[in-house]
């Protein structure tokens, strides 16, 4: 199991990345999957701002089980990390942030609101959950 070099939360300038999309440092790449099938249109998003936080940023995590469904794990971050996330999503409200980890897209979720001390990483199966998990606290 490989230990996570950082984890990047990337804002985007409108709309979403397609699965499978790749970040390096000044670069996207894309690769086209079943989902532009459809309308064989491919979309190219530019990056806005970036956050990148080290496991030094990170005060806490936890591994949260939801019976639903959905379990996800809970970060706490450390004072300057906070406001750094809170600088990166409080003016960019209903705007798309990719997560970010080992150059691999792992969520995309829409900012509703400022986040600052704390915030969740949600994942479709406990599995994958447990695996960010156990790499992030490794």
């Amino acid at each position: 199991m490989s230990k996570f070099k950082n984890i990047y939360f990337v804002m985007l300038v409108s709309g979403a990345l397609l699965t499978g999309t790749t970040f390096a440092a000044t670069e996207i790449t894309t690769t086209a999957k079943s989902q532009a099938k459809q309308d064989a249109v491919i979309s190219f998003k530019v990056i806005k701002e970036s956050l990148t936080l080290k496991k030094s940023d990170i005060k806490s995590a936890k591994l949260v089980r939801n019976p639903k469904g959905g379990d996800f794990v809970l970060l706490t971050l450390t004072k300057v990390a906070a406001e750094r996330m809170l600088q990166l999503t409080k003016n960019n409200i209903d705007h798309s942030m990719a997560l970010v980890i080992n150059n691999r897209i792992i969520s995309q979720p829409v900012i509703r609101s400022a986040i600052s001390g704390q915030l969740q990483v949600t994942f479709t199966s406990h599995q994958e959950a447990k695996s960010f998990y156990e790499r992030l606290i490794a």
